[in-house]
């Protein structure tokens, strides 16, 4: 059997025709809601394939390796290794002869995951070449069914994680060094080999969704892509390597085997043969029933990211007789995303009306998208409809705009009853007179008359949910004791039917899919943990809330649900038993 990390591209497409782990299709094409999937990294719960060491980056560290020495967990010495085009390290020993102190290289794989953690058992690891591999935490190795290439591990799972770390590789020094590892549930070994990509308890979390949102999954904050050679492969051995992210086609490939629509983040550096490749290659590969929203970058108007300063400059290197900061990102911003429309449309040909190519706006000011829209500064304005932009994305976030009254931690409840009255109403919160919800959908119907209907664009939200962080303590609980509340699917309900009603709010894509807690930063997650017990699909408010809508309310707009299907309707995979412990 031809091993997965070497399987042509569009073999290993073809091969998820005939996967048996199948998602649910039948119900995303009438779907109001889309979904943001989550960073890809070794410490997110979302675990979206098979072969969970492609997950194992750590942070912004390079080629993802860690450095370690006995008795030192890690050495820092990352820049010092040695490693082929794939990510692969070919020797430990430091490149230019240079003192270091490491002999090993390893990574953590399923780490700090809230509980119930992952699944545990037995798990098969494959690697070419020749060398030794050792774990720990929560994994053990098997001696007596291990063999050359093939090792067996037997997991115990915590908030450790697996950490799997070469000791040795190529000791002939012939080429033949430790290379092509994959990790894989004993379950679903047979799965992998046959060419499936994705873990099945993902497939039955996200296949409901109409649209998917690949944002974070392209590492589109602080991308370092510029040309077509810098892309992420389907041959690289991680697809969370920091700036870059999961390559395009296995992007495609998911959207393909749920049969949903695709939402794709342009990097904001990349050339413009870079956009004609990827419009080629999506066109080429992406269903003939599935749509394309085209967005360029995200938020180029939020300092936390590097793309906003990035088209700051890019913009005075353009129009140096423009002193404004704001201005001069605003302008480059809707000139690029004119520019990456027009080849999109150009390129997809008697397929563009498959594309939808989307303004990003900040919602709380309408001047940010109404300023890039007219983009002034260049000699091919507007930036709007005369370059095919049709759509206009905000967010559907709600919350308490402010901190919550003190008085409620007294409660006997400890305020969950007043924060959810809150949101439905007012006279809780004096920071929303008329509830969390109308404070916010008040925002939605000034973007409406202010953006949108001037400049005939679609309403889109490009991504929401709940806005819960905090940075006290007494509110961090409050938070997250809502958001286990049965009161958080009520309160999302509501909030979902209030952006129906307006009518003209369209598809809503919720951020994220799967996220663990960190109140201080956001509960952000419709799920904390893809492995949440043994119901398929799981159970948790949020995830609930859009669930139930999804079933009882069919999408609202003309046009929304496609009239051909690339797959044929399929049932949610059932997870086998004792795979996923009990909570």
């Amino acid at each position: 059997m031809p091993n997965a990390n070497t399987i042509p591209r569009i073999f290993l497409l073809a091969c998820l025709a005939f996967t048996s782990i199948q998602a649910n299709a039948q119900s995303n094409q009438s779907s109001p809601l889309g979904i943001n999937l989550a960073d890809v990294n070794y410490f997110s719960p979302e675990q979206p394939f098979i072969d969970i060491f492609k997950t194992g980056c750590t942070a912004n560290a390079p080629y993802c390796w860690m450095t370690f020495a006995p008795g030192s967990w890690d050495t820092g010495e990352e820049n010092l290794l040695q490693v082929d085009s794939s990510g692969w390290v070919t020797t430990l020993s430091p490149a230019g002869g240079a003192s270091a102190h490491f002999t090993q290289v390893g990574v953590l794989l399923n780490r700090s995951f809230p509980s119930p953690y992952y699944p545990g058992g037995q798990y098969i690891v494959t690697y070419d070449g020749a060398g030794t591999i050792q774990y720990t935490f929560d994994a053990v190795k098997n001696v007596s069914l291990s063999s050359p290439g093939r090792d067996v591990i037997n997991v115990t799972p915590s908030a450790a994680g697996i950490l799997l770390y070469i000791t040795a590789t190529d000791p002939q020094h012939a080429g033949n060094y430790i290379r092509n590892i994959h990790v894989v549930q004993a379950a679903y070994q047979t799965n992998f080999q046959a060419g499936a990509i994705f873990n099945p308890a993902f497939l039955s979390v996200v296949g409901l969704f109409k649209a998917l949102r690949f944002m974070d999954w392209g590492k589109t904050n602080q991308s370092t892509q510029v040309n077509w050679t810098d892309r992420p492969l389907t041959t690289d051995a991680f697809w969370s390597v920091a700036g870059k992210g999961v390559p395009i086609e296995i992007m495609v490939a998911l959207a393909n085997q749920l049969n949903a629509d695709m939402w794709y983040n342009v990097p904001h550096q990349v050339t413009d043969a870079y956009v004609t490749d990827a419009a080629t290659l999506i066109r080429s590969d992406l269903g003939s029933g599935q749509h394309l929203y085209l967005e360029y970058s995200n938020e180029f108007w939020n300092g936390a990211f590097s793309q906003g300063p990035w088209m700051t400059a890019a913009g005075y290197g353009l129009w140096p007789s423009h002193p404004n900061d704001f201005n001069q990102s605003a302008n480059y911003y809707g000139m690029r995303i004119s520019q990456i429309c027009d080849e999109w449309k150009s390129n997809w040909g008697s397929s563009a009306s498959r594309v939808t190519c989307v303004m990003g706006q900040q919602t709380a000011n309408d001047g940010v998208a109404g300023y890039a829209l007219t983009c002034p500064y260049w000699n091919n304005r507007p930036c709007g409809n005369k370059h095919g932009i049709t759509a206009l994305a905000v967010t559907g976030y709600f919350g308490p705009p402010g901190p919550v009254p003190t008085t409620w931690f007294s409660q006997s409840d400890g305020g969950l009853t007043s924060f959810y009255n809150a949101f439905l109403q007012g006279g809780y919160d004096p920071n929303a007179p008329n509830g969390y919800i109308q404070y916010y959908i008040a925002w939605l119907i000034q973007n409406y008359t202010q953006i949108a209907v001037p400049n005939n664009l679609e309403m889109l939200g490009y991504e929401g949910g709940p806005a819960l962080q905090a940075p006290d303590a007494p509110t961090q609980a409050l938070f997250l004791a809502f958001d286990q509340d049965p009161r958080m699917q009520a309160v999302y309900t509501a909030f979902l039917t209030a952006w129906q009603s307006l009518g003209y709010m369209h598809l809503m894509n919720h951020l994220t899919d799967v996220e663990a807690p960190t109140p201080q930063f956001g509960l952000w997650g419709a799920l904390w943990n893809i492995f949440t017990g043994n119901s398929n699909p799981p159970s948790f408010p949020p995830y609930n809330a859009m669930i139930t809508f999804i079933s009882a309310n069919p999408c609202w707009w003309s046009g929304c649900a496609s009239t051909t299907s690339s797959t044929p309707p399929t049932t949610p995979p059932s997870v086998p038993t004792g795979l996923i412990p009990n909570p």
